[in-house]
C-alpha cells in the first residue's frame, strides 16, 4: 500500500515534500523501518537542497529522528 502511495507521489507530485514527510511519519509511529522509509529520507533530504532550506524540511526529519532513538 505504501508502495503504490509513494509511486503516485513520484509520478504526480515529484516535489511535494509534506506528504512524503506525512508517508515517512506514519511508516516511523508503526515500526516500520523498510527500504521506502530510506528511500523516502533521502528523497527528502535532496528537496531541502532543492528548496534551498526555504522548507522546513530538516526540521522535520530531526523531530522523526526521535522515533529511531
Amino acid at each position: 500500500m505504501c508502495g503504490a502511495v509513494h509511486d503516485e507521489l513520484q509520478r504526480y507530485y515529484s516535489d511535494e515534500w509534506l506528504l512524503r514527510w506525512n508517508l515517512l511519519e506514519s511508516l516511523y509511529k508503526l515500526g516500520q523501518r523498510i527500504p521506502l522509509a530510506t528511500t523516502l529520507k533521502g528523497e527528502l533530504e535532496e528537496l531541502e537542497l532543492k528548496f534551498a532550506n526555504r522548507q522546513p524540511i530538516a526540521s522535520g526529519l530531526r523531530y522523526l529522528a526521535t522515533f529511531s532513538a
